[in-house]
This record gives C-alpha cells, structure tokens and sequence, in this order.
C-alpha cells in the first residue's frame, strides 16, 4: 500500500548554530524516512544588527541566520509559521524569512496575492492538503483577521 509518511515537530528556535548535528543518528534516520518533515518556525530569521522587534507584549523570538541550512540538513522540508512570534520583528523580517525558506513548503501564512495559505503533497495518487493556522494574538499584523498571518 503506497503512504505519505509525515512527521511534526513542535516549535523550533535556534540563535545559534553550531558544527554540532541539530539531530541525532537515530532521528535523522525516521527523517530521512519522510515525504514530509514540517516544524513550527517560533519566529523570523533574522540577525542580530539589521533587525529590531516591534513593539509588543512579550518575548521577541527569532532564529539566526543559518536555521534554514540547518534545518534542511536536518531532513525538513516544510515549515509552519503560523505562530504568535513570526511577526515580532515585522513585515519585513517575515518576507526575509520567507525568502531564506524558499526551497521549503511553507504552510501558516496568507497573501492573496502572492502566497497561498496551503500546500498539497501528491504521491501515488494520494493528495494530502497541509494546513497551519493561529490564534489571534499579540504577533499578528491584523487583529481583524483570524488563522493566519496576513502581510
């Protein structure tokens, strides 16, 4: 019987990288096994000097500019960012982290105009729709809008 063998991973948050493996061998091997590998990015890729939080209410969360080549030698392949830490640096550092990801599926975000707020995995005739969506909350642009981060 053919599958989609998907695995999700919580919220992810790495500053810093290092020479170290993000996974160990044992889990780098049911990775390797996956159609889809997706994780819930907790916040922009951003660096230290050029970016600066919005001002809200509590922590500003972000990864360092090296998450997507780690997170892809780690095996994802998709990310969520339909979380309340994605927009704690603005609109602009959500765009930049879209485009540091943009070899991944990226799911939780919704642009009309220019992003769709799903993906569909095909493989032997199954077709598997991939959703992720939010609370309103302190890191969404449009407090009017629900589910999404809309920019």
């Amino acid at each position: 019987m053919d599958t989609i063998r998907a695995l999700f991973v919580g919220d992810i948050q790495i500053e810093k990288t290092t020479d170290y493996p993000f996974l160990d061998s044992v889990l780098a091997k049911e990775f390797s096994l996956c159609d889809v590998c997706c994780c819930n990015l907790e916040g922009p890729c951003v660096d230290e000097t050029s970016w600066h939080p919005e001002k809200k209410v509590g922590p500003s969360v972000k990864q360092g500019k090296n998450v997507a080549s780690t997170l892809r030698s780690s095996g994802f392949n998709m990310v969520s960012l339909a979380n309340n830490h994605i927009m704690d640096y603005g609109r602009d550092a959500l765009l930049h982290t879209i485009k540091e990801f943009g070899d991944f599926h990226r799911i939780g975000i919704y642009n009309p105009e220019l992003h769709s707020n799903y993906v569909i995995i095909e493989k032997a005739g199954i077709s598997v729709s991939f959703l992720a969506a939010g609370e309103v909350a302190f890191g969404c642009i449009q407090n009017s809008k629900t589910g999404f981060n809309y920019w």
